[in-house]
């Protein structure tokens, strides 16, 4: 296999790597996303174009929503009931660390949906390096199933063939590139190689003048299926897998906000400053000697004999007002794009003031956008739990494995939770419901009380309860 083959990328891969690649600056930020976002002007020296990026500034909205999406996602762990599968040594081995690399099962869960989140998807492969002739060898040796995790970017070709039997699409060939490295990993349903592109002077010594890479290794595939899992982020209708990144829009707003910054540093820097204004000297003239830049002098007629050297001063408020207006509904744009202005409470740039009902709407977008991408996190753990007990000739024991993660995140503000809360406890007429709500209650409104405030106030609420008949509790 010759170097331009291995190297091959899939049209989709071609056609979205530029994006990709621009979602993953976004979300690190720093100076690599500044020096791609900032335009040099046709006009500008090479000097002030490097001292901009270096003064650039990032407000990385791309992170924050990332992160925010992933603690909602995370907030609550997920329950497993694997059945008797949670005994086994090497699963506890893989739960402790999943990647061979001291990455839990759950921190790794919750890493690729936030790569997922970045490049619209993600994917984990589920292997097995090595096989002992026993288990107790490979408990020995501390051999399992692991996961590797792979960004888009990382993803060079694949593709699909409907299983003969239930008529669904399944890989049938996947070519991945391993990060920081010249070596490839090649799967199909047979058998997996692993090549490596050859250095010049590797394949000149080798006398390879066509071909320049070389296969490292080669085995069996025994699962008859390639064991890899795509985790998309928000399902897109035309390719499923692939799916939508979570800042598609907002990372290109982000880089258009650091441009607005720059261009504001710019008006403070050439325009924020008192200009001298002196007499214009006449023909053959000689300046007075006044050490004074060009950009930074004005003139007047020197026969006015009311005008004399002053200071004139820069009015640069007006510009910069308006750069700090359009950088304020690009923020709230953003926020809303990401179904998070209601969250975030971004109204401050037209004074508007959201209603119940359109709070009511925002929190269900955002509730919608997260139910999904719950779901897509679920179904990828199980595919690789199912991989997981394939590879250990235990597959017959997935279809007792029950895996849930509560589709309720704490989104609603806290006058809609208290207000549901009070309702509830109107109709359901239990002492322990009423009890159990009001200190949840107490805790909701006042979170700085001490410890021994709230073992009073819960003894209070105690006491109260059991006083209650069954015709309910006091009127709210």
């Amino acid at each position: 296999m010759d170097k331009k083959e291995l190297e091959k990328k899939h049209p989709i891969h071609v056609d979205n790597e530029e994006a990709w690649n621009f979602y993953r600056l976004a979300y690190d930020g720093g100076r690599p996303f500044i020096s791609e976002a900032l335009v040099q002007h046709p006009l500008e020296s090479q000097k002030n174009w490097r001292t901009r990026i270096k003064e650039g500034i990032c407000f990385n909205y791309s992170a924050a929503i990332v992160d925010l999406f992933s603690f909602y996602l995370t907030e609550r762990p997920p329950v497993r009931h694997m059945s008797g599968v949670e005994k086994d040594t090497q699963w506890k081995m893989f739960e402790k660390d999943a990647d061979l690399s001291g990455t839990d099962l759950d921190t790794f869960l919750n890493n690729s949906q936030k790569i997922s989140s970045v490049y619209g998807s993600s994917g984990v492969l589920v292997n097995k390096a090595a096989k002992g002739k026993t288990r107790a060898e490979e408990i020995k040796r501390g051999i399992y199933p692991y996961c590797s995790l792979y960004t888009l970017s990382n993803v060079y070709d694949w593709e699909w063939e409907k299983n003969p039997e239930s008529n669904r699409p399944e890989l049938s060939y996947l070519k991945l590139k391993e990060a920081d490295s010249d070596t490839f990993t090649i799967w199909t349903r047979d058998v997996w190689e692993v090549w490596r592109l050859m250095t010049t002077e590797e394949a000149h010594r080798m006398r390879e003048w066509k071909s320049s890479a070389t296969i490292i290794s080669r085995g069996t595939n025994p699962l008859g299926e390639i064991p890899f899992v795509w985790l998309p982020n928000i399902k897109n209708i035309y390719t499923p897998y692939l799916g939508i990144s979570d800042i598609r829009e907002i990372s290109y707003i982000t880089a258009s906000i650091i441009r607005n910054l720059s261009h504001g540093e710019e008006v403070i820097k050439f325009a924020g400053f008192p200009m001298l204004r002196l007499p214009m000297l006449k023909e053959g003239e000689e300046p007075a000697g006044e050490n004074v830049g060009v950009r930074a002098v004005q003139e007047f007629p020197p026969d006015n004999p009311q005008a004399k050297p002053d200071w004139m001063e820069a009015a640069i408020a007006e510009p910069i007002d308006a750069v700090l207006r359009w950088i304020d509904r690009k923020t709230d744009e953003t926020y809303r794009v990401a179904h998070l202005s209601g969250v975030h409470g971004q109204r401050k740039s037209n004074n508007e003031v959201a209603s119940g009902l359109a709070l009511r709407y925002e929190f269900q977008q955002l509730n919608s956008v997260l139910i999904q991408k719950n779901a897509n996190l679920l179904e990828a753990e199980q595919n690789i739990i199912r991989l997981w007990l394939k590879w250990q000739n235990n597959e017959e024991m997935y279809d007792d494995v029950k895996i849930t993660r509560s589709p309720h995140f704490s989104i609603d503000d806290l006058s809609m939770s208290l207000d549901s809360i009070i309702k509830t406890m109107a109709q359901v007429e239990s002492k322990t419901f009423k009890e159990k709500a009001q200190k949840h209650m107490t805790k909701m409104v006042l979170p700085d009380l001490t410890d021994t405030d709230y073992e009073q106030i819960e003894k209070e609420i105690q006491d109260t309860v059991e006083e209650l008949d069954s015709s309910g509790i006091p009127e709210v």
